[in-house]
C-alpha cells in the first residue's frame, strides 16, 4: 500500500493529484479513526483553518499545495 504522506511529497501535475485523491479516499475508508475531522462539516472547517493560518500565502498555487491542504484538513483544528 502506498503511504499517502510520501505520495503527497511527489505530486507534480494533475495526474498525480488525481491519484492523491484516490489515496485520500482510501485513507478515509481504511483509517477513519486517524481522522480528527471525519465528517464533512469538521473536514471543511479544518480545511478553512489550515488555509486561514497558512504562512505561505505568497506562493504560487500548485496541485501539490492543494493536496497539502486537503491532507491537512483531516486533522487540522
Amino acid at each position: 500500500m502506498i503511504d499517502i504522506y510520501e505520495y503527497y511529497k511527489k505530486i507534480k501535475d494533475i495526474n498525480d493529484f488525481k491519484k492523491f485523491l484516490e489515496l485520500l479516499k482510501t485513507d478515509y475508508i481504511n483509517n477513519r479513526k486517524a481522522w480528527e475531522n471525519d465528517d464533512l462539516e469538521s473536514y471543511l472547517e479544518g480545511l478553512f483553518g489550515y488555509i486561514y493560518n497558512d504562512q505561505d500565502v505568497n506562493i504560487q498555487s500548485t496541485w501539490k499545495k492543494f493536496a497539502e491542504m486537503l491532507l491537512a484538513a483531516k486533522v487540522y483544528e
